[in-house]
Parts: C-alpha cells; sequence; structure tokens
C-alpha cells in the first residue's frame, strides 16, 4: 500500500508534504480510531489499527472507512443519488456489503458496523461471487464472474439463469435493509453491478416487492470508482472540518482523545 501511494504522488507530481488529509477503503468493520476490528476478505487483517499504521507515512491525518460507506458517499456525492438524501448502496463483490445514507449523511452506528446484515448466513449475502460462479476452480473468481454477467448482458439464457439465481439469493438481504432503513433509493455498486447490470435489472425485479413502499433501485454510475471517490469525499470533509473549526485542530493527539476526529489520526 504505501509503494502504491509513493507511485502515485509520483506520478502525479504531488509533494507528500502538502498532502491535507488521507482516507482509505477496507473490506470490514472500521472502529471510529480506524482499527479494522471484523473482517472476512483479507486474511489477518481483524485488528490492524490501518488508520495508525498508514499515518506513519504521512504528516496529515488519515481516515479509514469501510468500502461500502465509502461508495455510499460517493454516490450521494456524485453518482446515481444526487438527489436523494435516504438511500441503501449495496456493494456486490466477494460478499455484499451495503452502507447507508441518512438524511443526507452516512450512518456508521456506534461502533461501525451499521448495514453489516451480510453477517446473518440466512440473508443471503455471503459468498456473493462464489454464488455466481461456483464452478470456477482455482481460477479468478472476478473474472469468471465478469464473463458470465457479460454473457448475461448478450442474452445466454444459461448465464441469465445464473445471475437470476445470484438475485434471487441476495433479495432477502437487500430487502430486509430496506424495510429497516425504509430509504427512497437503493444503488446497486460494486464488481459485479457493470458489464450491462444484468444484476440490477435482476435485483429490480425480485427487491421492489418485499418493500412496503416505493424505493428507486439504480446501477452505480460510478463503476470501479466508487471507493476512491468516497474516500476522497471523506478526506475532503475532514479537511472543511479543519478550515471552518473555530478552536485549532489539535497537532500530533493520539486518535481517540479528540472526539471530533472519528477515524483520523495525526501522526507523531
Amino acid at each position: 500500500m504505501r509503494a502504491a501511494v509513493k507511485d502515485c504522488l509520483a506520478g502525479a507530481g504531488v509533494d507528500r508534504r502538502s498532502l491535507r488529509a488521507v482516507a482509505a477503503g477496507t473490506p470490514g468493520v472500521v472502529a471510529p480510531d480506524g482499527t479494522v476490528t471484523s473482517c472476512t476478505v483479507v486474511p489477518g487483517w481483524e485488528g490492524v489499527h490501518l488508520a495508525r499504521e498508514l499515518g506513519r507515512s504521512f504528516s496529515c491525518p488519515v481516515l479509514v472507512e469501510n468500502d461500502a460507506n465509502l461508495a455510499a458517499m460517493a454516490e450521494r456525492w456524485v453518482g446515481a443519488a444526487r438527489d436523494a438524501d435516504d438511500v441503501v448502496c449495496v456493494h456486490a463483490a466477494l460478499h455484499t456489503g451495503m452502507g447507508a445514507i441518512i438524511g443526507g449523511r452516512l450512518h456508521r452506528g456506534r461502533w461501525g458496523a451499521a448495514g453489516e446484515i451480510g453477517m446473518l448466513d440466512e440473508l443471503g449475502l455471503r459468498d456473493t461471487t462464489a454464488s455466481l460462479v461456483p464452478d470456477a476452480g482455482s481460477g479468478p473468481l472476478f473474472e469468471e464472474a465478469e464473463r458470465v454477467l457479460d454473457a448475461a448482458g448478450r442474452g445466454s439464457a444459461e448465464a441469465r439463469d445464473r445471475v437470476e439465481r445470484l438475485a434471487a439469493r441476495m433479495a432477502r438481504g437487500v430487502a430486509a435493509m430496506a424495510l429497516a432503513l425504509d430509504p427512497e433509493m437503493i444503488v446497486v455498486g460494486g464488481p459485479l453491478a457493470g458489464t450491462g447490470a444484468p444484476l440490477v435489472a435482476a435485483l429490480r425485479e425480485r427487491v421492489a416487492p418485499l418493500c412496503l413502499s416505493p424505493v428507486r433501485i439504480e446501477g452505480s454510475e460510478l463503476g470501479d470508482e466508487s471507493v476512491a471517490l468516497g474516500a476522497v469525499r471523506l478526506a475532503l470533509d475532514r479537511i472543511d472540518e479543519d478550515l471552518f473549526r473555530l478552536d485549532p485542530p489539535h497537532q500530533h493527539q493520539p486518535p481517540g482523545t479528540d472526539p471530533r476526529q472519528q477515524n483520523a489520526v495525526a501522526p507523531s
């Protein structure tokens, strides 16, 4: 990660010392201090204080957030949900995560675990990609999933059947989130939502009848950029907070000692 950041800054011609804030997205539950408290995707990731680890490389605040939450922020900012204040973002990837915007603001919950209803196996949100391509073997899952989605978009009956089965499996979890929050809009994004969006159409047919209120179900407009754009929005929000704060920001303060510094680290 540090090497990727170094290459990115060099390619953009940006001096590291000029950065005002850094934000990173990750699968899993992220505590207010930037620690990954739960993660089933990256081996050994649980318990990593990611904000502190990355903070050693920067002289500015480092913020860490769940990837689905960042995708939700991006959709509300520059994506399909620009005109909506109550939004559920479905991030269909290896597993399906969800982020929620309530009243125009990201809802994290007390410990950062809001929207993690996929922990309940019966809601059908775990092992999403593997469910679409159960015969992928040891090959790259996403490459095989993209092939199936592309075939479904071109009218393959077998591929469409796979997508329909996946949508039926996911529908309970997506509808459960919608019933809990009553959003005006559900945005479906992530690696499985592109390639002609056959999954989006299938979920629209399966989820809408399970909801008690009318809800728009749209595909993401941001593609692979949603999490990164959400991280940009998170960093900009932090910069705005510092610029418009009446009292000067505390420098080199350990995480967790200032209630205004959620998910941020001012590294020493």
